[in-house]
């Protein structure tokens, strides 16, 4: 009984206050009627207009009357061009626009605000309004521009996080260069928190694409000197970022140091890029080796694994130490002959000593590694013929490589060519393809 009681007396008050609030909304509107009907007697640029606009958007506030809002804030801002007011009065029509869906209004009404009141405490406000407008309506380049100047008129870090998202979205140049600048900006100013770490990596990823390698530098170095917040693999990927930079810059020496702090991460660009830059750096020739076979090592399945060595052997030869060059040269011949021009290097490399790469080619071939086809071909062809002008001896490897390691590329080609010009005769060509 008591409980049914209860339930009574709250349907009863529930209705008492609906009908407060049916009576309170038509007192408003009979309000409104009244104050219209003044106002239309009224100068609107007079001081009591002004008053009388400023009781109806009051009123149309309250009641949520949107339309209401947008008609009485317009005649205040275009009328009373001296109050004191205008500026939130102008702030509540760009609301109201907003609220309405009329981005290009909430636009337009916007930028005369700025240019009304360049200075205004409110025109941070005013600026985002402006933002989400050009946000929803696919212009992310300009609102990104609004929420940097938000930013730096004393805006929260948001703004600023904002505008470095919409920035890299834009995906062009420009775009990318605004974004690698203002997040130098802004790690120097936010907190080291976890979102200066999201805004450093942001960052560095923009001057990567717009090729800003001293700007990349400066932003990567400030997260390490203010010791941003990231796990261990972040942190290996900084020290990456760190030496790309750095080597972009031509700072070798610096950027070897970097990838070395890298390393832990166990990636195979980190440990490549070391490699350049070892390489760059005029590191030793023996020092750059000894780096090549660790990556051998760390990645024996890598469709790369023998790049490093290549380098190496080049590094070598650049150096003139020839020897190093090609005993590297031999060692990855020994699984791969037809890679990265190898093959052609190392009778260069053992320049008109042609009795030393008719040597070494011969031993290889004695080992019948993939590819032994073309150290056939590069024995007879640029060994014995050209180098050592041997025609006998190149024509007998020519009938080896046909006989025993034909290829599908250009040799077998030239193989044939270099047998019916060195023929004595038809029937001797004849003899040579039977």
């Amino acid at each position: 009984r008591g409980s049914a009681q209860k339930s009574r007396i709250l349907k009863t008050l529930i209705s008492q206050l609906a009908l407060l609030l049916f009576l309170s909304m038509l007192a408003h509107a009979d309000q409104a009627i009244d104050l219209e009907a003044k106002l239309k007697e009224t100068t609107e640029s007079s001081s009591s207009g002004g008053k009388l606009m400023e009781e109806l958007v009051d009123l149309y506030w309250k009641d949520e009357k949107i339309f209401g809002i947008i008609r009485t804030t317009s005649k205040f801002s275009r009328a009373q061009t001296e109050n004191p007011k205008r500026a939130a009065m102008t702030l509540k029509l760009v609301e109201g626009y907003t609220v309405t869906g009329r981005h290009d209004d909430v636009i337009m009404t916007g930028r005369q605000f700025l240019k009304i009141f360049p200075g205004h405490t409110l025109t941070n406000r005013v600026r985002e309004y402006i933002a989400t407008a050009y946000e929803n309506t696919g212009r992310g380049n300009l609102a990104a521009i609004q929420y940097q100047t938000i930013w730096e008129n004393s805006g929260s870090s948001n703004q600023g996080v904002k505008a470095l998202r919409l920035f890299n979205q834009v995906n062009n140049g420009a775009s990318f260069n605004r974004a690698s600048s203002l997040a130098a900006a802004m790690a120097a100013k936010i907190p080291a928190t976890s979102l200066l770490t999201g805004v450093g990596f942001q960052g560095m990823h923009a001057a990567e694409r717009a090729e800003q390698w001293a700007e990349g530098l400066q932003i990567a170095k400030t997260l390490i000197r203010r010791n941003a917040p990231m796990n261990e693999i972040r942190r290996q990927d900084l020290w990456f970022r760190t030496g790309k930079f750095e080597s972009k810059l031509g700072q070798f020496e610096n950027a070897i140091q970097s990838y070395r702090q890298a390393l832990k991460s166990k990636r195979p660009d980190v440990h490549s890029n070391l490699i350049d830059a070892m390489i760059s750096a005029k590191k030793l020739p023996s020092a750059i080796e000894t780096e090549a076979k660790k990556y051998l090592a760390a990645f024996p399945k890598r469709d790369d694994r023998y790049s490093p060595l290549i380098k190496a052997a080049n590094a070598a030869a650049e150096a003139k130490e020839f020897t190093r060059a090609l005993t590297i040269a031999e060692n990855v011949m020994r699984h791969e002959v037809n890679i990265q021009n190898l093959l052609q290097s190392y009778v260069k490399w053992c320049g008109e000593n042609s009795s030393l790469a008719a040597r070494g080619l011969l031993k290889l071939i004695a080992e019948t590694p993939k590819g032994v086809g073309s150290l056939r071909a590069v024995l007879a062809l640029d060994v014995y013929r050209d180098g050592l002008k041997d025609i006998a001896k190149a024509r007998s490897v020519a009938y080896d490589f046909l006989a025993k390691s034909p290829t599908k590329d250009k040799w077998t080609e030239e193989i044939i060519s270099f047998l019916y010009s060195s023929a004595t005769g038809p029937e001797t060509f004849r003899k040579d393809l039977a």
